[in-house]
């Protein structure tokens, strides 16, 4: 193409489209949240000893019935949530407080997000905050 020659119909039309088709990917997969998976690691207890869930939740994620469901079928004494946040408390809080009565946060933002751990048992030296 010639310097100060409008593009082509077809060069522009395909332009558009992609631009079209990333738009609607990234929109829908945020949606669905389905760009972002991790497997829970959970340590397998031996008698007597504290079973322990770590995962990183994302904080977009709202998938809550799959939380539950993971926290149920582990059963865990203590969870440690990464990315944990405002939304996520407002859904599961009644979940969790009937199993897991204590809890210790920390916020890095001024919207809650951040890491948390919930327990079954006191936790008995809190951490208010880390240094940044």
């Amino acid at each position: 193409m010639k310097p100060g020659y409008p593009i082509s119909a077809h060069r522009y039309f395909r332009g558009i489209s992609f631009l079209m088709f990333c738009f609607l990917f990234f929109w829908y997969s945020k949606q669905f949240n389905t760009f972002y998976v991790q497997e829970p690691f959970i340590q397998t207890a031996q008698s007597g000893d504290l079973k322990v869930l770590f995962a990183n939740i994302h904080k977009d994620n709202i998938q809550y019935e799959a939380i539950k469901k993971t926290i149920s079928d582990a059963d865990p004494d203590i969870i440690l949530f990464v990315e944990f946040a405002d939304h996520h408390y407002a859904q599961l809080k009644e979940f969790l407080q009937t199993r897991y009565p204590y809890i210790n946060n920390t916020t890095r933002s001024k919207k809650f997000v951040g890491n948390v751990v919930f327990s079954k048992y006191p936790i008995t030296n809190k951490a208010d905050d880390f240094p940044q």
